[in-house]
């Protein structure tokens, strides 16, 4: 009986051992990570009681600390608006707010590490990264210290467009702009009106619903009075006293006019929509409201003024 299951086991195709050892893999990580959750250390260094993490905490739950991070984000997001990218790089201005960007980074690198001590990362209970808002400030911090690194050679004199590995990191500059919106996960009142407007959105699908059935609506209405009336005869205007055009056909015939067709138009449903999207924009609406009041027909030269009633269906 051994020696049979012994020679099933040697049997056992590579594919079943394979498979054992997978899931013998992924029960050990499943294991480490709930230890590793139920270990009351941040960083897996700093133990509950430590007086490490006890100074930490006490430094995040102090007032005073939100209201100096709060001024920072202020300065910092001034600072932004005062940068200009197109100032001399070795003006004494830029090489402030360098400096400047580079305190900032540093402070609210220290904000990160000490709630992260205080809290833990992401596996403890309160972790840092269990507040969905902390996950934007996560994200600045991280951009801020990759745009540190890429303008590194502004100190070392080297040229950032030339070797610099990192130079391709120079778009992430832009994402600083996101540290104005830091000041939302520091007042309760404004991350109230957000979570307002993100619970709202549902409702807003219905309310974007009923405008697209309404815009359908008068789309229809459109393609059935101005379908194919939206077009002009250019060049009209330089013909010789007694030549009268009035159709298309007389226009194409006609060797000094071409005959021509507004961007906006009612030709169909979807441009139809597209025109009273325009229009609800107040984007022109004016040239389509006139184009509407002077066409005559399909294929019709328009006439000025030719009905005025038609306006009342672009007012409306």
């Amino acid at each position: 009986g051994k020696k049979r299951g012994g020679g099933q086991l040697e049997g056992a195709s590579l594919a079943e051992r394979a498979g054992g050892c997978f899931w013998f893999a992924l029960v050990w990580v499943i294991n480490a990570v709930k230890r590793v959750h139920e270990i009351p250390r941040s960083w897996l260094v700093f133990h509950n009681d430590s007086a490490v993490r006890q100074m930490a905490k006490r430094v995040v739950s102090d007032k005073r600390f939100d209201s100096a991070i709060l001024v920072c984000i202020v300065l910092s997001s001034v600072a932004m608006a005062w940068d200009n990218p197109l100032d001399d790089p070795d003006d004494p201005e830029q090489w402030f707010l360098f400096y400047f960007n580079i305190v900032m980074t540093f402070i609210f690198t220290v904000e990160f590490m000490l709630k992260t001590v205080a809290n833990g990362f992401c596996f403890a209970k309160n972790a840092y990264l269990r507040d969905a808002w902390n996950w934007l400030d996560f994200f600045i911090v991280a951009v801020s210290l990759a745009d540190l690194a890429n303008q590194e050679s502004k100190l070392t004199g080297k040229d950032s467009q030339g070797d610099n590995s990192l130079s391709s990191l120079k778009s992430l500059r832009a994402f600083r702009a996101l540290r104005p919106l830091r000041l939302i996960s520091r007042n309760e009142s404004l991350r109230l009106v957000v979570n307002t407007l993100l619970q709202s959105v549902p409702s807003l699908l219905n309310v974007l619903l009923v405008s697209v059935i309404l815009y359908l609506i008068f789309a229809i209405l459109g393609v059935n009075y101005f379908k194919g009336a939206f077009g002009y005869c250019d060049g009209i205007e330089d013909l010789p006293e007694g030549v009268e055009i009035t159709t298309k056909e007389e226009c194409e015939n006609n060797d000094d006019t071409s005959w021509e067709y507004h961007d906006a138009h009612f030709d169909d449903v979807f441009e139809a929509m597209f025109t009273l999207f325009e229009m609800s924009t107040t984007e022109g609406w004016i040239d389509v409201l006139y184009a509407g009041i002077d066409a005559v027909g399909i294929d019709k030269v328009p006439r000025r003024h030719w009905n005025p009633a038609a306006g009342l269906y672009f007012v409306l």
